[in-house]
């Protein structure tokens, strides 16, 4: 929206895209945005593709490539899809490695004991300690000699950082 407003204020007069799908993900829109754009004087030219929108069959070939753009998105998704389905029916863990008090063998998760008696501490405190902060929890974890997956302490930042995605 933000290049829609730029290109009102006639700050620019091109836009160059690598190709269509990066410029939209659905026919739709690519020509929605290019038409309006071409309202302000404001063309498009596609690199891969070799589409100017200001040329006279820019629009017929935008479609076209938008279009294929569109159904290959598609196609993605559905194969991005069915190995997700494939992966759980097998009991594959997908997706980070960074998941503190497990680690990833094989696919499959596996407690780490020492990362787990930390997120037990953790806990712990919290639970009982309504007075524990997060600078003091930071200290006691030092004290304790736990310390993160590069050897270092725990920061309050970190401690905040992780639990807010809890």
């Amino acid at each position: 929206m933000q290049m829609i407003e730029d290109a009102k204020l006639k700050k620019f007069d091109l836009i160059i895209a690598k190709e269509v799908s990066r410029f939209s993900r659905d026919t739709i829109d690519s020509l929605f945005y290019t038409r309006k754009l071409l309202e302000y004087d404001v063309c498009v030219y596609f690199l891969s593709d070799n589409i100017i929108t200001a040329s006279n069959d820019g629009e017929l070939r935008l479609t076209i490539m938008s279009s294929m753009a569109q159904d290959e998105i598609r196609k993605i998704s559905e194969r991005t899809k069915f190995g997700f389905k494939r992966a759980i029916e097998k009991g594959t863990v997908l997706g980070t490695n960074n998941i503190w008090g497990y680690q990833k063998e094989k696919g499959k998760l596996v407690i780490n004991k020492e990362e787990a008696s930390c997120v037990q501490m953790i806990f712990e405190e919290y639970a009982n300690n309504s007075k524990i902060g997060l600078k003091k929890l930071s200290i006691k974890l030092a004290k304790k000699g736990y310390y993160n997956r590069n050897r270092k302490s725990y920061s309050s930042k970190h401690i905040k950082k992780y639990y807010k995605k809890s």
